[in-house]
């Protein structure tokens, strides 16, 4: 009676591997998610390119002006117009001029860098309309004031801006 309770055992069945596929509804519906995340993410980045296309190029523009021209207060004027005219409303902006201009492009800027770029854009306006030309070192602080207020205009403002006075007409 040699009976070993161990020679009756059947030998080890391993179970069957576990597979991914198909997945739950839970992880589709997890997929999809960062599907349509990652896919709204790359689309407000490049509408935000594409918005800000016009301001790299104004940057670009004005930074390749020569500062020693006699022209450059007209050059810079021309950017600021077209700038604002490509986010702003073009019937309204094309008119303007003088104090209704610069109070125009000081409204769309926050109050610290209206307050910097002030001076500089009345000087350039007033340049606009007179015989003499700037130096080259008025020139580069008009540029200057250009490129910072470039770099901190509220394009969004600038089509609800109203350049003829402080409060919109209804």
């Amino acid at each position: 009676m040699n009976d070993n309770p161990l020679s009756q055992l059947h030998s080890i069945h391993t179970p069957d591997t576990v597979n991914a596929w198909p997945l739950a509804w839970g992880w589709w519906l997890l997929l999809a998610l960062i599907v349509l995340l990652v896919s709204g993410l790359v689309y407000y980045g490049y509408r935000k390119i594409r918005f800000n296309r016009a301001k790299r190029q104004a940057i670009k523009t004005v930074n390749r002006l020569d500062i020693h021209s006699n022209h450059v207060a007209s050059q810079l004027n021309q950017v600021l117009k077209r700038f604002c005219i490509h986010y702003g409303t073009a019937s309204t902006v094309a008119k303007i001029s003088g104090e209704t201009w610069i109070a125009y492009l000081l409204r769309v800027v926050d109050t610290r860098t209206a307050d910097k770029v002030r001076n500089d854009l009345v000087a350039m306006q007033t340049l606009l309309y007179t015989e003499k030309s700037a130096t080259s070192a008025q020139n580069a602080q008009f540029q200057q004031a250009v490129l910072t207020w470039i770099k901190k205009a509220d394009m969004s403002a600038l089509a609800t801006s109203n350049p003829v006075g402080s409060s919109k007409r209804v």
